[in-house]
């Protein structure tokens, strides 16, 4: 990844992966998800990928 950056307001968290132009989408999305499923989460947090 390029870039990590996250924020949250209101309640909820928002984290953004940027990655260099040309980078497989579906390749960077599996590495995001591998990631994020190796994270421990509040019971209540329901993690999502965006677009």
């Amino acid at each position: 990844a390029r870039t990590v950056r996250g924020y949250s307001f209101f309640g909820d968290s928002y984290v953004y992966v940027i990655f260099e132009d040309g980078v497989d989408l579906y390749w960077a999305r599996s590495r995001v998800l591998e990631y994020l499923n190796q994270v421990t989460l509040p019971e209540a947090a329901s993690p999502r990928l965006g677009p």
